[in-house]
């Protein structure tokens, strides 16, 4: 959605907003979590949304959209409105381009099964799907949904379980914009193996920590350990597969295969 209402230059650091946003979330909830009622986290967890149905309506309609349907004014005026501040012929420029844009997707959109017959897409597909699969596989969605648990059952850590929590949420938060200036640094490859290779390191720590644990060991000397672990973790994942799998998805696929590309990789990552 970024990409028809942005221009090139902010484009990159914006799309990194996604991951702060997401952060952004969990912090609300670890907030809010033990001071309410699961009806009133719900009616908490509905302020977001319910400000983003009130003005969505006062949005401007994409640019993109009204070329696709021949109405060159109604693109201009979007423009304008996305684009206070710019000189006319600055807007007047990006108009053409996207004209030229649309143009060119009508005339070579891809399809389904051009995704799948092409050698080319295919593997950009796979490779896409394999991102997605890492990220979600990574155990992010178990480690958050479940932090307040795992300190709790990591005994005394010097800190409550709650507020460790929100600990980790701010720390990801911190980090959400991190992975851009270090892609470009780096390369998306080196940042997805660093990340890989982090998450492996805490995951395993943190398991011994249990283990141990478990087994009746006295680690009142580390017991900052699961801390650290999780805000490492969390750390390692927001500089590369937490932002960078839909990176990949964006930069492995042509053009008039993106819209189909993206249906199936989404569907595929969330479904």
């Amino acid at each position: 959605m970024l990409s028809v209402y942005i221009q090139d230059d902010v484009r990159s650091a914006l799309g990194s907003t996604l991951n702060f946003f997401f952060a952004s979330g969990y912090l609300v909830e670890y907030i809010f979590g033990p001071l309410v009622s699961y009806w009133d986290l719900v009616l908490v967890s509905c302020v977001a949304p319910m400000f983003f149905f009130l003005l969505c309506p006062f949005i401007p309609e994409s640019p993109y959209y009204y070329i696709m349907k021949n109405d060159v004014e109604g693109a201009l005026k979007s423009l304008k409105t996305l684009r206070k501040g710019w000189q006319k012929k600055d807007i007047e420029r990006e108009l053409q381009v996207i004209k030229v844009s649309v143009e060119e997707a009508m005339k070579e959109k891809g399809t389904l099964l051009e995704l799948i017959s092409t050698s080319t897409n295919r593997k950009a597909l796979m490779l896409s799907c394999g991102a997605m699969t890492f990220q979600q596989m990574s155990g992010i969605n178990v480690v958050l949904f479940y932090s307040e648990t795992i300190f709790n059952q990591a005994g005394d850590i010097g800190l409550s379980a709650s507020n460790a929590t929100i600990v980790v949420a701010v720390i990801l938060i911190a980090f959400a914009g991190v992975a851009m200036p270090l892609t470009k640094a780096y390369g998306i490859k080196n940042m997805l193996i660093a990340s890989a290779s982090g998450m492996v390191v805490f995951q395993t720590v943190t398991g011994l920590y249990f283990f141990l644990l478990y087994e009746g060991t006295d680690l009142s000397a580390v017991k900052w350990l699961p801390i650290f672990n999780l805000v490492g973790y969390v750390i390692t994942y927001s500089i590369g597969y937490g932002p960078l799998p839909c990176a990949v998805k964006g930069e492995v696929f042509p053009p008039n295969v993106k819209g189909a590309s993206s249906a199936v990789t989404v569907g595929y990552s969330w479904g």
